[in-house]
């Protein structure tokens, strides 16, 4: 029997000494056929004639046996190789379940201190310094060294919007390189601008485009005014994005010139890095992947009426597909397309139920601005297809005044992984809540800043 090892070898050997024997028993019949041929053949010749055949015979046997044994461990060998390669397969998926099975491990350790909440909280940080759950000793925490603050510029990073015209901005998360790795926004800010008078509208390519606000909203509803001192406008859920998502800003002037505009995002991007020989690991928020930012604002800027006490109707239309939950409220008046404070009062309702949020109250004790927005202490939850309406009245006699007025907050899917969820009843007021044992489903309290 041959070495397993080189059993590929032995084969091709036999192969060569069963043709070596093949060739030498052809020749040694055509030998004893023309010695049979031959003319006057002798005792002696006849017995030469029975010494070969002996000899024939015993190289056939011998041929014959090698055949029989070539052929059996050539079958083995398939054999072997087959098993072999299922043995080598089997390998490389428990290598690759190993390797998932410590991916796995790994986002299990850092789940409590970057997916729960971190992400849904700008003001908690990821810690610098953490306990080792093994040794008991305090150590550097590495999910803190693979965290890094990150300013994002626009592309292009100013634009020139004709005046009343349209343009476009693109934040584009860096591609995987150098180890780079997933980014979360929590600020939006208005590096400089020729005026404020614009609106926008975000479109965040990661979630098939989808935009993250019913209506254009005024420019500064959506970025602080940093040329004027503010504060960068934070927003109430950060937006979550991989490499080479894009968050694609749409800009609307109506200040009547050209407005040549930059704008800045500020967050904190997930660095990919290799652990025991494994290819990048990001660290991806599941809950930030399921809900987003949203802005709900009229269905359109509101022309209110020259003479004061005289009320304009609006209405505030949210989308079939998600609920919202709104918290912070402002409004922005402009006077022929200039920005100015409008003093007007302002009632709001439900559509569908009537429930009164808005009592006639005067604007300044309802919305604030985005660097200091009015922040309801009990967030407004608009299930879907909401419909807010009211009236808002001047309280001065004043011509071309426009008005433009916001809810932000964030918006909530039907369905988080796959289940359904916050859906509402029949009675259109009551809401079915996730079970509050199902982590996934579960929605933590925001604290808004």
């Amino acid at each position: 029997m041959p070495n397993p090892l080189n059993v590929h070898g032995w084969i091709a050997g036999a192969d060569k000494r069963l043709k070596q024997i093949e060739e030498y028993l052809q020749a040694q019949h055509q030998y004893q056929k023309q010695i049979r041929s031959a003319p006057g053949l002798s005792g002696a010749d006849d017995r030469s004639i029975q010494v070969l055949k002996r000899g024939y015979e015993v190289l056939r046997q011998e041929f014959d046996e090698l055949k029989t044994e070539r052929n059996t461990i050539a079958l083995e060998s398939s054999r072997l190789r087959t098993i072999l390669s299922g043995v080598e397969s089997f390998s490389t998926d428990m290598q690759t379940m190993d390797m998932r099975l410590r991916q796995l491990a790994y986002h299990t350790g850092v789940y409590d201190e970057i997916v729960q909440g971190t992400a849904i909280r700008p003001e908690r940080a990821v810690p610098a310094v953490r306990i080792n759950q093994k040794t008991g000793a305090a150590e550097i925490n590495p999910v803190k060294v693979h965290t890094k603050t990150f300013w994002l510029a626009s592309t292009p990073r100013t634009i020139v919007v004709p005046a009343n015209g349209n343009a476009q901005v693109s934040f584009v998360v860096p591609p995987e390189q150098n180890l780079e790795g997933d980014l979360e926004i929590f600020y939006l800010e208005l590096a400089s601008c020729t005026s404020t008078s614009f609106r926008v509208r975000l479109n965040h390519t990661g979630l098939g485009g989808k935009y993250l606000m019913n209506a254009p909203v005024h420019g500064l509803a959506v970025f602080g005014n940093m040329n004027a001192g503010c504060q960068p406008f934070q927003m109430y859920e950060s937006v979550f994005l991989e490499p080479n998502m894009e968050l694609i800003v749409e800009i609307q002037d109506f200040s009547g010139a050209p407005n040549t505009i930059e704008l800045i995002t500020h967050g904190r991007k997930f660095m990919g890095y290799a652990i025991d020989g494994m290819d990048r690991i990001g660290l991806i928020n599941v809950f930030a992947r399921n809900t987003w930012p949203f802005w709900l604002t009229t269905d359109r800027p509101v022309a209110l009426a020259d003479a004061a006490g005289t009320p304009t109707l609006y209405n505030m239309t949210l989308e079939r597909q998600i609920h919202a939950e709104l918290c912070k409220v402002m409004r922005f008046g402009t006077i022929g397309g200039v920005a100015a404070p409008v003093d007007y009062r302002m009632t709001m309702s439900e559509g569908s139920s009537g429930s009164l949020l808005i009592d006639n109250a005067p604007i300044n004790c309802v919305g604030g601005n985005s660097n200091f927005p009015f922040t309801a202490p009990e967030p407004y939850l608009a299930l879907r297809g909401t419909l807010l309406t009211g009236n808002m009245t001047p309280t001065t006699s004043v011509v071309g005044q426009v008005v433009d007025f916001a809810w932000h907050g964030r918006a909530l899917p039907l369905s988080f992984a796959g289940q359904r969820a916050l859906e509402p009843l029949l009675d259109g007021r009551n809401v079915q809540l996730p079970p509050a044992s199902n982590k996934d489903l579960a929605i933590p309290r925001m604290v808004s800043v």
